[in-house]
Parts: structure tokens; sequence; C-alpha cells
């Protein structure tokens, strides 16, 4: 739509003889433009790179969709799959992906801070950590793919709804950020969660 309109734009500028507008109006089209032009042509000579695949939802401890859930983490079929709000029932609504996903971490509770990874790839050091004094927690383990190492952190902040949500939010991403920017330079970083970063 945008790349119509200023193309129109462009021809009106070339034809009126105005060349300030002209420059502006191409300038900006070949901005829209390029994300586009590395997609075309050559794309067959490409060698595909592996990639990790990663999905993280919130299911919500009120959602009782749980076939509808169960289908589409099944379609989705990712290598690493992290859920927040997951109670004692949506483990057992989603028991059949357990095969599927043999490498587990567990932080099952029943109010909105269950968590529950799952995975393909062999995990190592999986535990739950906990940043604040309302013992809110958080997943860490080591995620084994492709040779390397990674280092996964799972996180579902309290939302800001109220002064006290709202610095318990920031003291987790603050401990959060503390931990990343503390590790080996050699550690590469998976993070994932309901980050609760929505601008209420």
């Amino acid at each position: 739509q945008y790349t119509g309109t200023i193309g129109l734009a462009l021809a009106g500028f070339v034809l009126c003889r105005h060349w300030a507008g002209t420059i502006l109006a191409a300038s900006t089209l070949f901005i829209l433009i390029l994300p586009l032009l590395s997609h075309l042509g050559g794309a067959e000579d490409r060698p595909s790179e592996p990639s990790l695949s990663l999905v993280s939802y919130n299911i919500q401890v009120t959602n009782d969709r749980y076939s509808d859930v169960l289908a589409y983490l099944e379609a989705e079929d990712a290598d690493v799959v992290f859920l927040t709000e997951a109670t004692l029932r949506w483990r057992k609504e989603l028991e059949p992906l357990r095969s599927r996903y043999p490498y587990q971490v567990e932080g099952i509770r029943e109010d909105a801070f269950g968590l529950l990874l799952l995975s393909k790839l062999p995990l190592d050091q999986g535990r739950l950590e906990f940043f604040d004094t309302r013992r809110t927690p958080s997943v860490f383990a080591g995620l084994h793919w492709q040779g390397h190492r990674l280092q996964f952190a799972g996180v579902h902040t309290p939302p800001p709804v109220s002064p006290t949500g709202f610095a318990r939010r920031n003291n987790l991403l603050e401990a959060l950020r503390q931990r990343v920017v503390s590790a080996d330079e050699e550690t590469h970083w998976v993070l994932a969660g309901d980050w609760n970063l929505t601008p209420f």
C-alpha cells in the first residue's frame, strides 16, 4: 500500500519536474523495497542453514481449550516449548507431548506463575531459580544443539498493574540482566517467556 502510493507520488514529481520531491520519493521507495530485493533470485542457490525452533506460549490458568493448544503444539513441532501459567491440569492435558519431548524442567503451580519447559534437545543443569521474596520461578537450563551449548532462561514476570507489581517485574528483569552480562562472553543465550512489557 505505501509502496504503491509513494510510486504514484514519484511519477507525479517526475512529470511536474519537482526534483526535490522526486529525490525524496525515490529514496523512500528504495528503502521500502530494499528488504524484498534480498529474496529475489538465487534463493535456490543459497544453502539452508539449520535453525532452532522454539514456541513460547502463555497458556493461561483459566484457559480450558486443552485440545486446541495440544493440536497447535503438535503441529508446530518445535525443538523447544516453553509454557507459562502451567498448572497440574495443563500438565495432564499435555501428557501426549511427553514422548516427543523427553527432556523437561517443571515448575508447576496452581497460580499464574507455573512454568513448563519441554525439549527435544538434551538439557543439562535444568533448574528453577527465584529472584524475589514471593518466589516467582524462572527456568534455567543448558540446551545442546548442533554441537553447541546454549543457555536457556524462561521467565514470567509479574504484571506491572500496581506499584508493587511494577517494582517486582523490574527487579526480576534486572536480576536476569545481571545474570546475562556476568556470564562468560562465549555464552549464547536463548530467552523466552511472558515478559509483561506491554505498555499498559
